[in-house]
């Protein structure tokens, strides 16, 4: 007889504080308000040859800022260019001039190149290493913030 009391009491301690339980997983449909931070997207346009120092350098510097925010905040992809026959590329291919040719339609271009999520915000990679972490994390502080309503990801069978 004093089981039956003593489950009742359980099975209601449970009920009453799985009720107040903090919602805390970031897409609950019960959460309208529910997000994560988003990930920032840089692409960088480069050619990594010997002749190309300033390509090597911008490459650094956005692995260095990865390094510290977290591969979960920023995502860096680099394309490769020829940038002519003096300095080949190796791993240059047509697709990547192709991408890079729709990015710069109104044909400024100059390698290295990043963008920072999507098309507007652009900045020739050329300099110090310690002038491209000023100017690369001022443009990555605009985004930190941004919240990401939604989240594509791929389901593992």
């Amino acid at each position: 007889m004093n089981y039956k009391y003593l489950i009742l009491i359980v099975i209601t301690l449970f009920i009453l504080c799985s009720c107040s339980e903090e919602r805390n997983n970031p897409f609950d449909p019960y959460n309208p308000e529910s997000f994560r931070y988003s990930v920032i997207l840089v692409e960088l346009f480069t050619n990594d040859t010997s002749g190309e120092t300033a390509g090597i350098i911008s490459k650094q510097v956005l692995n260095n800022l990865e390094l510290r925010y977290g591969s979960n905040r920023i995502t860096t992809l680099v394309y490769h260019l020829q940038s002519d026959n003096k300095y080949p590329d190796a791993l240059a291919s047509n697709e990547n001039y192709a991408y890079y040719t729709l990015r710069t339609l109104n044909g400024i271009r100059g390698i290295p190149d990043v963008y920072f999520n999507g098309f507007t915000d652009r900045v020739l990679g050329v300099g110090e290493e310690k002038s491209l972490t000023t100017t690369y994390e001022s443009y990555i502080a605009s985004f930190l913030n941004g919240k990401s309503y939604y989240v594509i990801s791929q389901e593992i069978n």
